[in-house]
């Protein structure tokens, strides 16, 4: 798929998007950067995750990050487009997966 029709189909589906923190302007702004490197793809984490994961930098200070299914733009595409599942997991957890569409996209041969 062209980078021109990806961005229009993520626009698609960030718009019918009701999220509070997810607005055009800002949908806009993220795919847009997404594409100045001329990127096709998407990167979402998968397995258990939440609002309040950290990972560990090389010089050991700790970086937050909201991995919430439910605000995250990478993720919220993904879902919308299909590639990923997402289910509650616990208080402020939830389980993301790969579908079938999205395994047959990560390895497309």
């Amino acid at each position: 798929m062209t980078n021109k029709k990806w961005l229009s189909a993520l626009l698609g589906l960030l718009l019918g998007c009701s999220s509070g923190k997810l607005d055009r302007k800002i949908a806009t702004k993220e795919i847009q950067s997404h594409f100045n490197g001329n990127q096709s793809t998407i990167v979402v984490e998968v397995g258990r995750v939440s609002s309040h994961c950290a990972y560990v930098k090389k010089d050991g200070s700790e970086v937050t990050q909201d991995l919430n299914p439910e605000t995250s733009l990478r993720a919220v595409v993904a879902i919308k487009a299909g590639y990923v599942s997402a289910t509650p997991d616990g208080a402020e957890f939830w389980r993301v997966n790969l579908t079938d569409k999205g395994r047959r996209a990560q390895d497309p041969s």
